[in-house]
């Protein structure tokens, strides 16, 4: 699926009221492009390989890709399709506000461990070395207990 990376990115406006919101969708999909929003993200790429874009790094991806991109960076992942090929499902995505772990560290003072994390993951964070089978489990797991919809 071949695409002009644009100057400026979409800033994409996502107003959801739970903490966390959690989504799948498959490959060619409406929300593939260059884009921006002020959530973090937790993305996982199920099949397909191609091309990851995020802030000024290029780079292959490949299922079992897994990153945590923070807030207003812009980010992408292009795959490389055959004519006509189709995926109902490439991504699975988990994207939760800024304030949620600050918020979270007034009942939950352990959570301070995860400030670097986040700190780091405003520039982009890819986790290496974890099966995909792992990925898959640990990621449903988590999401279960949130808000759910497949676009």
């Amino acid at each position: 699926m071949a695409s002009r990376i644009k100057d400026e990115p979409v800033w994409e406006y996502i107003d959801f009221k739970e903490s966390f919101w959690f989504l799948e969708h498959g490959v060619p999909h409406e929300r593939i492009h260059w884009h921006v929003h002020e959530q973090y993200e937790l993305h996982l790429i199920i099949v397909t390989r191609g091309k990851v874009m995020i802030g000024n790094y290029i780079g292959p991806f490949a299922p079992g890709h897994l990153t945590l991109v923070g807030p207003w960076m812009p980010h992408n992942w292009e795959s490389n399709l055959a004519p006509g090929e189709t995926h109902e499902l490439r991504d699975l995505v988990i994207q939760f506000n800024p304030d949620l772990v600050p918020n979270a560290l007034r009942v939950f003072p352990e959570l301070a461990v995860l400030q670097g994390m986040l700190e780091q993951a405003k520039m982009g964070i890819e986790f290496t070395d974890v099966p995909l089978a792992r990925r898959k489990r640990s990621f449903w797991r988590s999401a279960m207990p949130m808000a759910w919809t497949g676009c």
